[in-house]
């Protein structure tokens, strides 16, 4: 019968240069080499992604939709140049990327991460600038971008 060593720390020392990393899951104690990479005390960094930024007037937009019998999604939190929100009225969805039309031109262009999801996107995407165009975009039943 194997048993397990009664205190057996997570990390042994080092061996020809590198560390060993003994895992016990129950049964006997096993042992792998750690690459030489790491170096002790080992530390762990995530990367955390900014809080998703919406535009000043993506809430009313998204309130008008609803009004107007649509669902709506906000896929801000994604990033990565997803657009801004998925709406569904009828039967039919529409992605859509909202830019602020009380802005400076200049200040309402497609990032260079939405613009390569744009290009790359193969469904319907449509930029809109304010809650008119939201509006005749789901009530036409067309997406257009």
């Amino acid at each position: 019968m194997n048993t397990l060593p009664e205190k057996q720390p997570a990390l042994s020392g080092s061996e020809r240069g590198g560390h060993r990393l003994t895992v016990s899951c129950g049964q006997p104690v096993h042992t792998c080499p750690m690459p030489k990479l790491f170096t002790l005390p080992l530390r762990i960094e995530t990367t955390m992604r900014k809080a998703a930024k919406v535009d000043r007037n993506q809430p009313e937009i998204v309130e008008a939709l609803r009004r107007a019998g649509c669902s709506v999604q906000s896929l801000a939190s994604i990033g990565k140049g997803c657009p801004d929100l998925i709406v569904g009225r009828d039967g039919q969805n529409f992605l859509i990327e909202v830019k602020d039309g009380a802005k400076v031109p200049s200040a309402r262009k497609l990032t260079e991460d939405e613009k390569r999801w744009h290009e790359n996107w193969s469904g319907q995407v449509s930029i809109i600038e304010d809650i008119d165009q939201a509006l005749q975009l789901v009530s036409e039943g067309e997406a257009k971008e």
